[in-house]
């Protein structure tokens, strides 16, 4: 699996949701990937390895996630006209 720094995306790009959705079904796939593996039939060592190349991954992902939706913000900040924004959506 390749991941796309945030930073490839752009400054002058709107934030979507469906990046952001797909950040998360990406990050959910990787969940599956360790518990698959986590009742693998691997040796231990051989599962430890894979497993922690999993999580690293899952947590570029996860950083990758906060800016995202760091930028999301401030953008609708930026189109609301108060600077008010929805904390629920």
């Amino acid at each position: 699996m390749t991941i796309q720094p945030v930073s490839s995306i752009g400054s002058s790009t709107n934030v979507s949701t469906a990046g952001i959705s797909q950040m998360q079904s990406q990050i959910a796939s990787l969940q599956r990937q360790i518990t698959s593996e986590q009742q693998s039939s691997d040796d231990a060592q051989t599962k430890a390895k894979k497993i922690q190349v999993l999580e690293l991954q899952m947590q570029q992902l996860q950083n990758q996630l906060l800016q995202l939706q760091a930028k999301a913000q401030e953008q609708a900040a930026k189109k609301s006209p108060h600077g008010i924004v929805d904390q629920a959506a």
